[in-house]
């Protein structure tokens, strides 16, 4: 039986004694009254540290910030996965990448998983997808509809077509009797960066940099870039957060030409961050640092005061279990690898224990040969201030203070041996509990042309 990844610490604790906490609905729905809409946006490679709402100092997301204001934002929340396919899966199945199975470049979506499109759908829910990323193509289970048209790689800005398609979908639906459950993934701040001079970002150039390179043309000047052409390369990606940010809005905006909002939840998140050089990189799959895992999570539903902010660590592992107990579903605890939030939501309360916030990447990516090409094996675990990084390929450990050092530059391990063995002895129940009852795992076999779009996307060296 799974559980919450939260109850870790308590069968710690009490070891002959495995605490599964029953997931009470959190709001009930007689017969006859319609349960809320769902809409759930996703923008693929958002740091949070780059939205108004988080503490950014740049006007990049007035519409983001809105909805944070509307609605409750949790200040520490974190992707299970530093990429996509990962990611996502677990967003819409509430399991940790090692429950779902889900961890190469050539994995698909276990036949066994069920989605929260499935669980919405059995519920009477019309459901409906609009995404934009090659690589979650396949996750179409328990959609009406899943439109991908707007995924076509890295050179191709997509937020106008993905808002379009998906406002009118959500006509379509909001017309309907029975409620809908509507998936949004954009793309456009994931490499390659384009840049937007309308919106007065960056300048036209910075030393070598004009705003037409690659990720892999960035990744190989990267070792040599200037102060400056790295705060270009910044600026940039803050463009792109800004142009999304506008049709996020427009998304957002016409909720309310349906008069429907009072009656959605929304959801608004990440699949994960970007290390943009913090240490020494560009893109993500290849570390577990914040700038990698740290994204936002707001949510706006019936019932949650508007501009509540909740500190806690969490998980959007959470988000299947918390959208269900929202819409008065009961979600079953042993389905899912992590608690619903609707307490803290609707009720303000805080977790009686100090919560385990757990993340990897087993990044096995498509073989050329019999070489695997930039293979990535990570565990983290962040307890309170702590944070321990283990890279299993290497053998290595890390171990930080996130409240004196929040960039993660300062290695802990050899200092504090002992906060060292604590965090590992964590970490490796964390590890045991995402592998309990994990699904088969499933692979499907990618042409040239693919693994090529991937090479595009950074994904493959």
């Amino acid at each position: 039986m799974a559980f919450p990844l939260e109850s870790l610490a308590m069968s710690r604790i009490y070891p002959a004694l495995v605490v599964v906490l029953a997931l009470l609905s959190a709001t009930g729905c007689s017969s006859d009254q319609k349960r809320p809409n769902v809409l759930v946006v996703v923008v693929d490679t958002l740091r949070e540290d780059r939205l108004g709402c988080y503490g950014a100092d740049r006007d990049t997301s007035p519409a983001i910030d809105k909805l944070a204001a509307t609605g409750a934002l949790f200040e520490n929340a974190y992707a299970p996965s530093p990429w996509t396919k990962p990611s996502v899966a677990s967003i819409l199945t509430g399991k940790f990448p090692s429950g779902h199975g889900l961890t190469g470049l050539d994995a698909k979506l276990p036949s066994g998983a069920r989605s929260i499109a499935q669980r919405l759908k059995a519920a009477g829910y019309s459901t409906a997808g609009v995404v934009s990323n090659k690589l979650i193509g396949g996750f179409s289970k328990g959609f009406d509809t899943f439109d991908k048209s707007e995924a076509k790689g890295p050179n191709h800005v997509s937020a106008r077509g993905v808002t379009t398609k998906a406002i009118a979908l959500m006509n379509e639906l909001g017309a309907r009797e029975n409620p809908f459950f509507l998936y949004v993934h954009y793309f456009d701040p994931h490499v390659d960066y384009k840049p937007h001079a309308e919106l007065g970002f960056t300048p036209n150039s910075v030393g070598r940099l004009d705003g037409t390179q690659s990720w892999n043309e960035l990744d190989e000047l990267g070792p040599d870039l200037t102060p400056e052409e790295i705060e270009y390369v910044r600026d940039l990606y803050d463009g792109e957060v800004r142009y999304t940010d506008d049709f996020v809005g427009e998304l957002l905006a016409e909720l309310d030409a349906l008069a429907i909002s009072e009656n959605t939840v929304v959801v608004f998140t990440a699949d994960h961050g970007e290390e943009i050089f913090e240490h020494g990189n560009i893109g993500h799959t290849r570390t577990l640092y914040e700038e990698l895992i740290r994204v936002p999570y707001l949510i706006r539903a019936p019932g949650v005061k508007p501009g509540l902010r909740l500190e806690s660590p969490v998980s959007i592992v959470s988000l299947v279990p918390t959208v269900m107990d929202l819409v008065g579903l009961s979600p079953d605890a042993k389905d899912f690898q992590s608690s619903s939030l609707s307490n803290q939501l609707l009720k303000g309360e805080q977790p009686k224990i100090t919560p385990m916030i757990f993340a990897e990447v087993d990044f096995i990516p498509p073989k050329k040969g019999n070489v695997p090409v930039g293979l990535t094996r990570m565990k983290s675990l962040r307890q309170g201030r702590y944070k321990i990084i283990a890279d299993q390929l290497n053998d290595t450990v890390a171990l930080f203070d996130l409240e004196q050092d929040p960039d993660e530059m300062n290695d802990l391990s050899s200092e504090d041996p002992e906060r060292l063995q604590k965090m590992a002895e964590l970490l490796a129940l964390a590890i045991e509990h995402s592998k309990r009852d994990a699904l088969t795992a499933e692979t499907e076999e990618l042409t040239e042309e693919e693994i090529e779009a991937l090479r595009a996307l950074g994904y493959v060296e």
